[in-house]
């Protein structure tokens, strides 16, 4: 299967005071066609960046310092920026993890909905309407007739996140980034607006990035996952490999820390496992491995960057140990 999207060696640096904190540091991964990706990680670990830097919305004092990113072939790191415009929100598109900051306050719902399929469609005022009411259907909400003409505090939660769906698909991207598409929504909105992805991903046959935190949702809804740690893809593989047979130290940690609802009752009283210390500082990472001073494995060959490397079945991962 072709690839929709290849990331190569991407660098995307943010130049401050204090120094250049090295957000993303020469990070690869590719999505297939059709395909669904997840890029996983705590909080600062750089997904977001990656996705954004996808999109060029990087903004100052963020540059992208390197790589390429190819969309279909094309590296759009070359690309004009009438040519990166039309090509964002049409062919590329993306959920942002809080759509209350992400959608407008003083534009009804029906008016940032068309603004995009008026300029990627080429659709008049009326016909781009009946297609804001169409794509409301789609996502689930109810009296869309009504609810085109609502501002964004007159909707849920769950609702808005339903819209943000809405805008991200009204142009039939052929890929789709989610950036936390389910922060702040209780468990069972999270569970019906995954299946939401999960439905349109298949009827509209578009591919999907999923940035996410949690490795449970990883589990259920991706083919391939990279794990992200201090700006760097760790480890790298099918979901499968890395969720059964995962090899850095990291993953094995993140794994470990998950609750089991399976666990004899001895177990379940007993405290979570946990991975000691904190993520480095963008501006002060040790030399060498970045998870070293948190790792139960250092040596001191964890002084040198570690190889990234194919441990077998198209599993990578970057570790000195395996």
């Amino acid at each position: 299967m072709d690839n929709i999207l290849e990331v190569k060696n991407l660098k995307t640096y943010f130049n401050l005071t204090a120094g250049v904190a090295r957000a993303v540091d020469d990070v690869s991964f590719a999505i297939k066609k059709g395909g669904s990706f997840g890029l996983v990680g705590e909080s600062g670990c750089g997904k977001s960046v990656t996705a954004l830097s996808m999109l060029r919305l990087i903004q100052p004092p963020g540059e992208i310092a390197g790589g390429e990113i190819l969309f279909d072939g094309k590296n759009t790191l070359g690309m004009a920026d009438e040519e990166m415009r039309l090509l964002r929100g049409d062919k590329m598109s993306m959920i942002f993890q809080e759509p209350m900051t992400s959608l407008n306050p003083v534009f009804n719902v029906g008016y940032q909905l068309t603004e995009s399929m008026i300029l990627h469609l080429g659709l008049n005022k009326k016909e781009a309407r009946d297609r804001a009411i169409e794509m409301l259907t789609l996502v689930g909400i109810p009296a869309p007739e009504r609810r085109v003409d609502d501002y964004p505090n007159q909707l849920s939660g769950g609702m808005r996140q339903r819209v943000m769906i809405a805008m991200a698909l009204s142009c039939n991207p052929a890929l789709l980034i989610a950036d936390e598409p389910t922060t702040a929504l209780d468990v069972t909105i999270e569970g019906q607006i995954l299946e939401l992805i999960n439905d349109l991903k298949e009827k509209l046959g578009m591919a999907m990035l999923l940035i996410t935190h949690d490795l449970g949702i990883i589990a259920e809804n991706v083919d391939d996952v990279a794990v992200m740690y201090a700006g760097k893809i760790i480890e790298y593989s099918s979901v499968d490999n890395v969720l059964s047979c995962p090899k850095h130290p990291y993953t094995i940690g993140l794994l470990q820390s998950l609750p089991s609802l399976n666990s004899s009752d001895k177990k379940k009283k007993e405290r979570l496992s946990t991975i000691k210390g904190v993520v480095p500082h963008l501006l002060n990472l040790p030399d060498g491995c970045r998870f070293k001073n948190r790792c139960s494995l250092r040596s001191a060959v964890c002084d040198e960057p570690p190889p990234y490397k194919n441990v077998g079945d198209n599993h990578f991962a970057r570790c000195h140990k395996v």
